[in-house]
């Protein structure tokens, strides 16, 4: 279901004025770093609309399949980046936790965001394996690019290799060599 779809279903239990002000204070309560997206699945979850309601049909996606508003997304890549974990502080005064890996298939590459106790998955995972992404749902995130984010019944496992998977290319460059709109680089 589309955040679109999901704003209407949501609309159906409350007016629309007390919606929008429950999604701003979400955003708020995490230091705007929640999309609407997300706060609309907290709301919905609050409302008592279950995941199965918003569920769209179970598929395994490439990274070029997927689009805005997507939920209940699967997906695998090569990890090609493993972010440190940041720590930040909430409006509320309790201190949060993101860590960010990078993901790729042939088709192109993806950002995957875990939220505090989330971040105990990806402990075992280094750069190169080939993982899968389960129950993601797709947002608009950092820069406007889309990430996918899990759900509270998301999770990550091992995947298989395969040739739908890019290798990765260690390239050695001098200091005097890089450029401003290189990222991923490792010093």
């Amino acid at each position: 279901m589309t955040a679109e779809a999901l704003y209407e279903r949501i609309l159906e239990k409350i007016p629309e004025s007390e919606l929008r002000e429950r999604i701003d204070k979400k955003i708020q309560s995490v230091g705007g770093l929640l999309s609407e997206e997300g706060a609309l699945l907290l709301i919905a979850g609050e409302l008592g609309i279950g995941i199965e309601d918003t569920k769209e049909e179970k598929k395994h996606f490439f990274i070029s399949d997927i689009s805005e508003g997507m939920q209940n997304v699967d997906i695998s890549g090569r990890i090609m980046r493993i972010f440190d974990v940041n720590t930040f502080q909430r409006k509320t005064g309790v201190e949060g936790r993101v860590q960010n890996i990078v993901i790729a298939d042939n088709t192109g590459s993806i950002r995957i965001v875990f939220w505090d106790d989330q971040i105990e998955k990806i402990k075992q995972f280094k750069r190169g394996d080939i993982v899968t992404i389960r129950n993601g749902y797709l947002r608009k995130g950092l820069n406007n690019e889309f990430e996918i984010s899990l759900g509270k019944e998301g999770f990550i496992t091992s995947g298989h290799e395969s040739p739908d998977y890019p290798q990765i290319n260690y390239v050695k460059l001098k200091i005097r060599d890089i450029e401003d709109k290189m990222n991923g680089i490792d010093v």
